[in-house]
């Protein structure tokens, strides 16, 4: 017999894999959001600059207006971005901006970005 409480090794082995609602397991459709093109970039230049036009964020990230607009579509549709008409008149203006909710995922970011640094990551790796 062992000198551990019978509770004490299932709450080891526990530790390891449950990380209880929203552990890491579950981050597979986040990861999937932020790592889709574009994403990172407009969150960089959206709290750089702030509430930016459509035409000032296709000239910052440099991406091509449909790819640009399918990204944005997608994270307004998941919180992290809003957007404003701010003239309905043609050529339509929309400003885009972020939301509480994508300021909370910065520190994950900059956890997942020290995490990297540190497994040996280069700051040029990329696709």
């Amino acid at each position: 017999m062992s000198d551990t409480p019978a509770g004490d090794s299932e709450d080891i082995s526990r530790s390891a894999t449950d990380h209880g609602p929203g552990g890491w397991h579950e981050a597979g459709p986040a990861a999937g959001l932020v790592a889709r093109r574009w994403a990172l970039e407009i969150l960089r230049v959206l709290d750089e600059r702030g509430p930016t036009r459509f035409n000032d964020l296709r000239r910052e990230t440099g991406a091509a207006g449909q790819p640009l607009n399918a990204t944005l579509d997608v994270l307004a549709r998941e919180g992290l971005v809003s957007r404003r008409v701010v003239s309905k008149r043609l050529p339509r203006s929309v400003v885009y901006s972020l939301t509480p909710s994508a300021r909370e995922l910065f520190p994950v970011l900059g956890s997942l970005a020290t995490w990297h640094q540190r497994a040996g990551g280069g700051a040029g790796d990329r696709d």
